[in-house]
């Protein structure tokens, strides 16, 4: 059976990330107000934090499933120089196992392919690709590209998986899968993709739990003030 290694982040440790991180509080402010991201306080932090952290590694970023640009204008905000490839439908949900994923084809639609590119015009080095992954990858396939980030949004077992299988053997070492909707149990077919996946991989399932200050439901009316994080997180070991 897989390890699995769980990181607890309390209300305490939100706190400590409010009264010093400055311009995550900032972001966190501005982000929620565009009402463009789906993710709460501590999902926010994961990202910001990870992408902080592997700065100093080699190789490029990576966001599949980008729904209207929030999680990305953050991860751009601290990137630096880093390339920053973003895939999406941007038309919702593709096809996919309703059995496994309790979920319906088209459903969280997000901003088009133009609007979102309109969001993140000011910044330098994002580059995006249009359709159902794998399928809208095979140009980036082609090229001698690493990852040292690898933020995975992709909401069903399908494009999860596929996720996986593409980025994994193009992480360096020490670069980071972060995987949403690890314990959404209203998206159960991540989980199984990343359960599955690592199997017959050396890495642990790192699971980041604790409790998040804001969130906007899928209808971008705020949610319950404290709620748990739903992320797990790989780590590549070589």
């Amino acid at each position: 059976m897989k390890n699995i290694i769980i990181i607890n982040m309390g209300r305490v440790f939100a706190r400590f990330i409010i009264a010093f991180e400055i311009k995550f509080k900032r972001l966190v402010r501005q982000l929620s107000g565009e009402k463009k991201i789906l993710l709460g306080f501590g999902e926010m932090w994961n990202i910001y934090y990870r992408v902080k952290n592997t700065a100093m590694l080699p190789g490029d970023i990576a966001e599949l499933g980008v729904f209207s640009g929030g999680s990305a204008k953050l991860i751009c905000e601290i990137k630096g120089r880093r390339s920053l490839h973003l895939f999406d439908t941007f038309s919702g949900l593709p096809p996919n196992e309703f059995s496994i994923n309790k979920i319906n084809r088209g459903e969280i639609r997000g901003g088009s392919l133009s609007e979102v590119k309109d969001y993140l015009a000011k910044y330098d080095n994002i580059f995006f690709y249009e359709g159902i992954f794998p399928d809208s990858v095979v140009e980036l396939g082609k090229k001698s590209l690493r990852f040292s980030f690898v933020h995975l949004d992709a909401d069903i077992y399908e494009s999860t998986l596929d996720g996986l299988k593409f980025f994994y053997p193009l992480m360096v070492k020490n670069g980071v899968i972060l995987i949403h909707d690890y314990y959404n149990r209203y998206l159960p077919g991540a989980k199984k993709a990343v359960s599955e996946f690592l199997k017959d991989k050396p890495e642990e399932i790192i699971v980041l739990q604790g409790k998040a200050i804001t969130g906007f439901n899928l209808a971008n009316k705020v949610i319950n003030r404290f709620y748990y994080s739903d992320q797990a997180m790989i780590i590549k070991k070589g």
